[in-house]
């Protein structure tokens, strides 16, 4: 099990959302399979949607369709946020 974290910018500005797949994927595979899922998503999207999409509600819109090609998302058993 390999593990990977999505989002944008720092922590104040994005979820970051953490993955697991089967398989292992460089910086760059990775940075390529989020891109053309981004490119996925905005292509299907109408013109008015994509005038108003937020980088979040992309960033979800990413996780749910990389859910649905082999990643999974990694549930923690516990969290620990010192000021969250």
């Amino acid at each position: 099990m390999h593990i990977y974290n999505i989002g944008y910018g720092t922590r104040e500005e994005s979820d970051y959302i953490q993955f697991y797949h089967k398989q292992k994927f460089s910086k760059t595979e990775l940075e390529r399979i989020v891109a053309r899922t981004v490119t996925k998503i905005l292509r299907n999207m109408k013109q008015d949607e994509r005038e108003r999409a937020t980088f979040q509600k992309i960033l979800y819109a990413v996780v749910d369709e990389l859910s649905k090609n082999g990643f999974s998302r990694v549930k923690f058993d516990a969290q620990f946020d010192v000021f969250g």
